[in-house]
């Protein structure tokens, strides 16, 4: 799945959580995102290909390294899929209720 969020706004880049890229880990499915500060508090090399924000040519790369390395594909979506066990909706419930 492509996740080509752009860093043109200060919201887009420092503040975005989209939903949908905790589905998209959860749903295993492997993940091509812009680098930006906002998406990589959850995604990293390790689970996530990540691209220069607003540049389809390394956004068509990143595409085309997980068409072509299934190795790589299967490494980062298992990856991404225990990370995202850190974003349940239970944790974040509990954590909300241990700060208060």
């Amino acid at each position: 799945v492509v996740l080509p969020n752009t860093d043109t706004t200060p919201i887009s880049t420092y503040y975005t959580s989209p939903l949908k890229l905790f589905e998209y880990m959860a749903a295993q499915k492997p993940i091509v995102a812009s680098d930006i500060p906002s998406l990589r508090e959850m995604l990293n090399d390790a689970n996530a290909v990540l691209v220069i924000p607003n540049n389809p040519q390394t956004l068509a790369r990143g595409i085309t390294v997980l068409l072509e390395d299934e190795h790589k594909r299967n490494a980062l979506t298992l990856q991404a899929y225990k990370d995202v066990q850190q974003y349940t909706w239970d944790k974040r419930a509990r954590g909300i209720l241990n700060s208060l």
